[in-house]
């Protein structure tokens, strides 16, 4: 992991604390599977993100696999940022 997706890992890590529980240590733990992500989850973190970070979310972003796991939305906000 880059350092600069390293620093936004932690920062993404407390910005979703807000809004999920029993997050895992690990960033590559299925966010699904570890029952604290799910389709009401996803909004809490759409909204939590686009306002932390002021990104949009298009549509098509709205994916299962872009909320897998914490490395998977890292990298969704990190190219969001890169296009803003």
């Amino acid at each position: 992991m880059s350092a600069s997706l390293h620093s936004l890992h932690a920062d993404l890590r407390a910005c979703l604390s807000q809004v999920l529980d029993d997050l895992p240590e690990s960033g590559a733990v299925d966010l699904w599977d570890h029952g604290c992500m799910d389709s009401y989850a996803v909004v809490e973190v759409v909204v939590a993100l686009e306002t932390h970070y002021g990104i949009a979310f298009a549509p098509d972003l709205l994916r299962k696999e872009n909320f897998a796991s914490l490395d998977a939305i890292a990298r969704t906000v990190a190219d969001l940022r890169a296009a803003a």
